[in-house]
């Protein structure tokens, strides 16, 4: 890459390039990966100044490495383009004792990769994204808007108090999931996976009057008049798509919206009702997923961030979520894994899928959900529910062990 005079452009814009972002990304750069090991992670930070830190495993247990980078062409003499690489020298790691690992770092295309021995590999481990929003969330600190909030813990819905107060636990199981508060905030919809009713149920705010509304189904949400669940069905001849059924009432058969090839995840319905945004992959059937809008009624298909065969992109969308206003929309961006997310940046777009910007690192399908004043975005990253401010400038933890958070309107 070089600038207008010819000459060679700064390693810290090869970054921003590799990664394609269209915003001023000065400063620092992070990436939290989450372990198969409870209460275990690791970070890089990378920063603009030629430090860096390796955080190794979390609290007083954490070990942290740190040292200086550089930008490189190759490592060991093997040419690492397409991308950036950039040579890690750590301060007091052995490079002998470490045979190479860890000591090369390299953004090929959208993957991570470190050396081992001398050759550059793929690595899973610290595949994902870099973001120049805070690091992980600090325990305790809650958000500047007070509120509560659903998630779900051992496969059944709780909810908890903002600052990580008044936890109470509103489901039996098993296999309840993603639940979604109605729009007045007094019944919540939640999906059931297991047992021998499985689909949608609805209950009030408290966890009293379960009613089964489906017997299939996931993802639910809610009309802004509170009169409609829509959520990801099945459908005849392998379709999947979208169905809505009656949120209370006498039971009624679920009504299809749209079906077509492919799969469907995650819908929301936006805060005017004209529209219900969702995951899918339609634009390139079993590959790779984007974020789509339709009317209630099935019309107006549209896709907000899509692939094509003439110009695929290395990424997908997932979980959409509106902004109280219906301006924004956030969602997951995820590095290509086929349905797979271990990796994933919180971001937002405007409500037409243009103005898309990277907010902060998380792990997995995050899942994030707007506070009532449209200032806070709630999501979860390593099994714990953290948030971040809508300008991407604060990021806090509210509790750990949970995911699929949901903020009460």
């Amino acid at each position: 890459v070089t600038d207008d005079s010819g000459a060679e452009a700064t390693a810290v814009k090869k970054i921003d390039l590799a990664w394609g972002s269209t915003q001023d990304r000065s400063g620092t750069y992070e990436r939290e990966t989450p372990h198969s090991t409870p209460g275990r992670h690791s970070r890089f930070v990378i920063r603009t100044d030629g430090t860096f830190e390796l955080q190794d495993g979390t609290g007083a247990a954490a070990t942290v490495h740190t040292g200086r980078w550089g930008h490189a062409r190759s490592w060991s003499g093997l040419a690492v383009a397409p991308g950036t690489a950039i040579s890690l020298n750590f301060d007091a790691i052995d490079g002998e004792w470490w045979c190479g690992e860890g000591w090369g770092l390299f953004l090929l295309d959208t993957h991570m990769a470190i050396s081992y021995c001398g050759v550059a590999i793929q690595a899973g481990l610290e595949e994902g994204f870099y973001t120049s929003a805070p690091g992980p969330g600090t325990p305790g600190l809650p958000p500047p808007q007070a509120g509560q909030l659903l998630f779900v813990r051992d496969y059944r819905v709780h909810r908890v108090n903002t600052d990580g107060g008044g936890l109470v636990q509103l489901s039996p199981g098993p296999g309840d999931r993603d639940p979604a508060w109605s729009p007045d905030g007094s019944r919540i919809a939640f999906e059931r996976s297991l047992g021998a009713a499985p689909g949608i149920y609805v209950m009030d705010a408290d966890g009293s009057n379960v009613i089964q509304r489906t017997t299939s189904g996931g993802g639910p949400t809610w009309s802004p008049d509170g009169e409609w669940i829509a959520f990801a069905c099945a459908a005849p001849a392998s379709q999947r798509g979208l169905c809505k059924v009656r949120a209370g009432g006498d039971a009624a058969a679920p009504v299809s919206i749209l079906a077509q090839p492919g799969q469907v995840s995650s819908p929301a319905w936006s805060p005017d009702g004209t529209r219900i945004a969702h995951s899918s992959d339609w634009a390139m059937f079993d590959i790779l997923f984007d974020i789509w809008v339709v009317a209630p009624d099935g019309s107006q298909l549209t896709a907000l961030i899509t692939h094509t065969q003439d110009r695929p992109n290395p990424y997908e969308f997932y979980q959409p979520a509106w902004s109280p206003d219906g301006h924004l929309i956030a969602y997951l961006t995820c590095p290509w894994a086929y349905s797979y997310c271990s990796s994933s940046v919180v971001s937002v777009m405007n409500a037409d899928g243009s103005g898309m910007v990277w907010l902060a690192t998380a792990s997995g399908f995050a899942r994030p959900t707007w506070s009532p004043d449209g200032r806070v975005i709630a999501f979860a990253s390593s099994n714990a529910i953290e948030w971040v401010s809508a300008d991407g400038s604060q990021r806090g933890r509210i509790l750990g062990d949970g995911h699929s958070p949901a903020w009460r309107p």
